[in-house]
């Protein structure tokens, strides 16, 4: 059971016996979720957000929660964001930009996962006292999930939180994992070749994030040597 804004307005009612109708996706929506104090409610069991600062505010001394972050390279976040931005701004579509010209704008939301680890904000500069609080906050509080890897992810996250298949659902996470399912399908974004132009470009761009994800490679391969591969719960795949 997860929050999610799914009608307007935000309310404490479930949706499809699964989601709460709770905005936990953007600031103001955490806000309102902290006023229905949605993790003491006991109605959800997953709160998902990108906001990982403002988000770790819903949680009380009751309910302290374990946080889990899927990391992807961040040069197939910037194609997948350039894409999705395109679609839902006139603004950036009549600019007709190409990929590595929207990346070497001004304005361009470079390293936004440290920036959200350590609070720096949007044309601030990173430095690596800020590098060094995004290690520590990501080392010391999440388990680590890599979107490459993710039938490992799964397998891991499985071990770690103890999740079961819920009855009727097996091969769910296949369908997701494996890519199979339709929502997966209109997602595939093109990308640029590794170590062409404007893959470097990017990763200059995206420096500080590369050397987080770099960090969150060595913490999910410490992380497999302390659940070992033993037989999987196959209704999951």
């Amino acid at each position: 059971r997860r929050a999610e804004k799914l009608e307007h307005p935000a309310s404490m009612v479930m949706i499809k016996d699964t989601v709460l109708n709770v905005d936990t996706a953007s600031p103001k929506g955490i806000v309102e979720a902290k006023e229905f104090e949605i993790a003491d409610s006991g109605m959800i069991d997953v709160i998902i957000s990108s906001f990982v600062l403002s988000a770790s505010s819903l949680f009380t001394q009751s309910h302290k929660g374990r946080a889990f972050t899927l990391l992807r390279h961040p040069v197939d976040t910037a194609a997948s964001n350039f894409v999705k931005r395109k679609g839902r701004s006139k603004d950036l579509r009549d600019l007709e930009l190409e990929l590595h010209q929207y990346v070497s704008q001004d304005w361009y939301p470079d390293n936004y996962m440290v920036r959200q680890l350590s609070g720096v904000l949007p044309g601030d500069t990173i430095t690596e006292h800020h590098m060094d609080l995004a290690k520590n906050l990501l080392s010391a509080k999440f388990f680590i999930g890599i979107v490459e890897e993710m039938e490992e992810t799964v397998r891991q996250l499985q071990l770690y939180y103890g999740w079961k298949q819920r009855p009727g659902m097996d091969g769910c996470v296949e369908q997701f994992v494996g890519g199979k399912h339709e929502s997966f399908m209109m997602r595939k974004r093109q990308k640029p070749a590794k170590d062409s132009e404007e893959w470097n470009m990017i990763v200059e761009k995206e420096k500080f994030d590369m050397e987080l994800y770099y960090f969150g490679l060595e913490i999910f391969s410490k992380q497999q040597r302390m659940y070992p591969y033993e037989k999987k719960d196959e209704s999951f795949f």
